[in-house]
């Protein structure tokens, strides 16, 4: 696994090693041997143009030098991941998105049913799907420790993952995203609540707790 330097001076994304992120990245014109640790600001001008650049120039100005990396996601369209299944209180999920998507359900009288179509799901399925379906009450009081349990199944379970995010040693971790409450939100000042998730769990990790 490719570790980063202790000090960067300029955000990082990591692109692992396929066909698909090969011809990726010769198509945009990035000069790299895969995998490799690509700048943040070229891959999001490749894909997003002047704005990309400056919503990742806006996490830096909040947040500072960042990483990421598609495989921290639960959800993922630009690069190709794959993600194994996970076991969360003696049930298997295909991936951590359908395990919080399941989790919206708990305590519903339809949970069973919802829990049955969703659990099998890819990541970009398994939350269409759970938009459609009754929500708990409490979900926006417990989604957090919700996700905070996917994330955890996901990076203990799977060596190569655990790694990875080791990898990273203590960058701060930011998740582009629209979405202000779990990424940065396009101005850079959201919550960015899953990287905070994962800085926490790269933590308990290095101290030997998980």
């Amino acid at each position: 696994m490719l570790i980063l330097p202790k000090h960067i001076n300029q955000s990082y994304c990591y692109v692992a090693d396929n066909p698909i992120h090969r011809q990726l990245v010769k198509g945009w014109g990035i000069e790299c041997t895969l995998p490799e640790w690509v700048s943040q600001s070229a891959v999001s001008k490749a894909l997003f143009g002047a704005s990309g650049v400056r919503t990742v120039t806006a996490c830096e100005e909040h947040f500072g030098p960042f990483v990421w990396a598609t495989e921290f996601a639960n959800v993922h369209s630009t690069f190709y991941f794959e993600p194994k299944s996970i076991v969360v209180d003696e049930e298997e999920y295909a991936n951590s998105e359908a395990y919080y998507q399941c989790m919206k359900s708990f305590g519903q009288a339809d949970h069973e049913q919802v829990k049955a179509i969703i659990r099998g799901a890819n990541p970009m399925k398994a939350f269409s799907l759970g938009q459609r379906y009754s929500r708990r009450p409490d979900w926006y009081d417990v989604s957090v420790d919700v996700m905070r349990k996917a994330v955890h199944a996901k990076f203990t379970q799977d060596q190569t993952l655990r790694e990875l995010l080791l990898s990273t040693l203590e960058h701060p971790l930011v998740h582009i995203k629209g979405d202000s409450f779990w990424g940065s939100g396009y101005n850079g000042r959201g919550r960015n609540m899953l990287g905070v998730l994962l800085q926490d769990l790269r933590s308990q990790m290095r101290q030997g707790i998980v």
